[in-house]
């Protein structure tokens, strides 16, 4: 979207945890202070914010772990409509689970991370994330950090 010559990036969190929530729209501010953070705190209110706004976010970050309709389930709807398909979807998890792994990105996430436990490390890889610096290749060396069930 661009506003007076400028372009603003629209990002989306789906999680269940309001400070998960606060915490992340901080680091996207740290790194891009003119970029607009929407939220949503189910995936049942997420598909419904992305399905009715005109306003479509550069980036969805999806956590695994809520209530009535998880995260899987929401990026198999995301990834299902033709409107929201393109949108990138950056899995945004406690889960270190390799069957998660596998799973979402099979489903069609660009990326699975693990939520840091450090904000400065939060805001480096969400900026990595949004300079476009993460690959397929690069996803597949942390895959040792993953537990395998």
């Amino acid at each position: 979207m661009r506003i007076n010559g400028c372009v603003m990036r629209t990002l989306m969190i789906i999680d269940d945890d309001p400070d998960d929530i606060q915490i992340f729209c901080e680091a996207i501010h740290e790194i891009d202070e003119k970029a607009r953070c929407l939220t949503a705190c189910s995936a049942q209110e997420g598909l419904r914010c992305l399905k009715n706004s005109m306003i479509k976010p550069d980036y969805i970050f999806l956590d695994i772990n809520m209530p009535r309709m998880n995260g899987k389930q929401c990026l198999e709807q995301i990834k299902s409509d033709p409107f929201l398909a393109a949108i990138p979807v950056i899995i945004y998890t406690t889960s270190k689970i390799k069957k998660d792994v596998d799973e979402t990105m099979l489903s069609g996430a660009s990326y699975f991370l693990t939520k840091p436990s450090k904000f400065e490390e939060l805001v480096n890889v969400v900026k990595a994330v949004l300079q476009n610096k993460f690959t397929q290749n690069k996803f597949s060396n942390h895959l040792g950090d993953h537990e395998q069930f």
